[in-house]
């Protein structure tokens, strides 16, 4: 883990395309789970049921996105297909059939992606959703709940230390095929992933947390 503070955090937080082939930890893992899509805490509503807080807000707070953690080099659990569950902040191994032989096909013919530690990839729940929005822009909501959590998900990873990435260049019947999802049901949305930083030159950002320039009103 990086010391650092959040305006440093924002300020090094970068879209690396290149991993080194160090795994990432079983408690970076946890972290990541948890402060992304873990529930921090559950509140009893007057529908008899319950909202799920969370590091990053949800329309109607349904926080209906699902995640299905694909590891690839992770130190203390073995290669395969995953979904995690918020209730128990547990895995469930879905596969245990490594993902490297075709997941740079799945993910738009990146190659650079199979290098990656962990990918996550993110679905929705649309009954979760459209019970209370039952109308077509519903879905923009779950739009942007998926990018709220991609947001969280990249300063997490920066403040862990590790190279963050996101993309949506997805053969999403790929996924549906090896996971066993309804599109209609359960449309894919993107992919994150992290690994460890390659000692590779990058191009040069600060360092240093700055004090924003001062505002002024321009006529």
């Amino acid at each position: 883990m990086v010391e650092s503070g959040f305006l440093d955090v924002l300020l090094r937080r970068r879209s690396p395309r290149a991993f080194s082939d160090a795994p990432v930890g079983t408690t970076e893992l946890s972290a990541l789970l948890f402060y992304v899509w873990g529930a921090t805490s559950v509140q009893r509503n007057r529908l008899g049921d319950v909202f799920l807080r969370k590091c990053s807000p949800a329309g109607g707070s349904l926080h209906g996105a699902e995640v299905y953690p694909i590891l690839l080099n992770d130190q203390g659990y073995e290669s395969g297909l995953y979904h995690y569950s918020v209730r128990r902040h547990g895995l469930v191994l879905l596969s245990r059939q490594n993902p490297r032989s075709w997941i740079a096909e799945a993910c738009g013919d990146q190659p650079w992606i199979a290098d990656a530690a962990v990918l996550f990839l993110s679905t929705y729940n649309v009954k979760r959703l459209a019970w209370k929005y039952a109308y077509s822009r519903g879905f923009r909501a779950a739009l942007l709940d998926t990018g709220h959590l991609g947001q969280t998900f990249t300063l997490v990873a920066t403040y862990l230390g590790l190279a963050p990435f996101t993309t949506a260049a997805l053969r999403d019947e790929l996924f549906e095929e090896k996971l066993g999802l309804d599109y209609l049901a359960e449309p894919v949305l993107m992919i994150n992933g992290v690994g460890r930083p390659a000692d590779v030159p990058r191009p040069d950002r600060p360092r240093e947390p700055v004090r924003p320039r001062s505002l002024h009103l321009e006529e």
